[in-house]
């Protein structure tokens, strides 16, 4: 294989990889135009090291620099230092669920349930409803009684349209529909 002018440097890796396994393997295919292609090293996404290291190598500015600010036997016998430019290129071949994966890792084990509802407009995957919103739902709870309260989060009121939203590249998209659909007949019965 040719890349531009010289020969491709590239390396297939299939299995598992520590965080440091991974680093030194970036170092080593650090100059433009190498290739690293992960297959099935899994182990990658589920350790909270390994994702900042590849986030560094991977960042979408001009100057990828990746650090390993830890003393290590390993790199010094390697002769890898511990800050280096990376300027090549990494692929991933997994059937890895990353929403399920991520989930997983955070101790989260039924993604789109236990979504927070909160005020302000700030949110990293929860719903902010503002200020005035929230306070207007926790007088209804309070009113009502926590248990005789139930949120269901839909993208569309099912009571009164049955136009679906299409959401691209979301494999579990039926399996959503259908699970705010049966709370949608619970609590308030088949649409007529």
């Amino acid at each position: 294989a040719q890349l531009g002018d010289r020969p491709a440097k590239y390396e297939v890796v299939k299995g598992a990889m520590s965080a440091i396994g991974l680093y030194v393997k970036l170092y080593k295919y650090a100059d433009k135009d190498n290739v690293i292609v992960f297959d099935d090293c899994d182990s990658i996404f589920s350790d909270e090291l390994s994702l900042n290291i590849l986030k560094a190598a991977l960042d979408s500015k001009k100057t990828r620099k990746i650090h390993w600010n830890t003393d290590s036997f390993k790199l010094r016998n390697e002769g890898v230092p511990d800050c280096f430019e990376f300027k090549g290129s990494a692929i991933f071949i997994t059937n890895l669920k990353f929403d399920k994966a991520k989930g997983k890792a955070d101790g989260r084990d039924r993604l789109g349930f236990d979504i927070f509802i909160h005020g302000g407009s700030a949110t990293i995957g929860c719903i902010p409803i503002g200020d005035a919103g929230i306070e207007e739902v926790f007088l209804m709870v309070s009113e009502l009684g926590i248990n005789n309260v139930t949120a269901i989060i839909s993208p569309y009121d099912m009571r009164t349209n049955s136009k679906r939203i299409e959401i691209p590249g979301i494999i579990w998209e039926q399996e959503l529909y259908d699970l705010i659909g049966a709370e949608f007949v619970r609590h308030f019965g088949a649409k007529n």
